[in-house]
């Protein structure tokens, strides 16, 4: 009991730190300051790679082909190859059979090559019809002052022109004349209640001013 006692108020850490240093040194081949350079150091004497002063000048085209760095992080940087290879997932497309879709493809060709014949008949026959509706207006003299015989012209035919055919004047509304008040649109005021009025007109509103009150 008395050494233990002994042991918990006495430390010893730095005698234990003294002693692991001595050991460590022993392992190492002794002390440092005993040791000589030799051992210590090495000169090395490989020589210094060159490096080139200029930078690399990169042409237009090298920087347009060039990948961008948010895409060059997302590179794999190691050579080791994955161990488990991601399988792709295939789409609803791909998992259908070989025949299945061998089928739709061909139904695919006809439907386009069919398109393309209907194309080609709607357009002929657009330009059929544009032939046949074109027909040339009937010639005849511009200075020719001759005038319509109305007795070859029918009654309704007649009423016809005069109510369709001459030049009629523009619909006014009822209320385009007449007027809303009496009372002038807009109020004048007096020459002398401006910003900065004249003497007189300015006196001559003072004594207005001064009758009505």
């Amino acid at each position: 009991n008395r050494k233990k006692t002994w042991i918990k108020h006495n430390p010893i850490k730095d005698v234990e730190e003294f002693l692991e240093e001595k050991r460590l040194d022993e392992r190492l081949g002794g002390p440092i300051e005993e040791r000589p350079d030799d051992a210590i150091f090495a000169v090395d004497k490989t020589p210094t790679p060159l490096r080139s002063k200029t930078s690399k000048v990169f042409t237009k085209r090298e920087k347009r082909l060039k990948k961008l760095t948010c895409f060059q992080n997302l590179e794999l940087t190691s050579k080791v190859p994955a161990p488990i290879i991601p399988c792709r997932v295939r789409n609803p497309e791909e998992r259908k059979p070989a025949f299945v879709r061998n089928k739709q493809q061909q139904r695919c060709a006809r439907h386009l090559q069919q398109a393309a014949i209907d194309r080609r008949i709607s357009a002929a026959r657009k330009v059929k019809e544009a032939v046949n509706t074109f027909k040339l207006p009937d010639f005849y003299d511009l200075w020719e002052n001759k005038e319509i015989d109305k007795t070859e012209l029918d009654e309704n035919l007649e009423r016809y022109i005069k109510d369709y055919t001459r030049k009629r004047q523009p619909s006014i509304p009822p209320r385009r004349y007449q007027k809303a008040s009496l009372l002038p649109p807009v109020e004048v005021p007096h020459p002398g209640a401006s910003y900065n009025p004249a003497y007189d007109d300015h006196q001559a509103l003072l004594s207005a001013a001064l009758e009505v009150e």
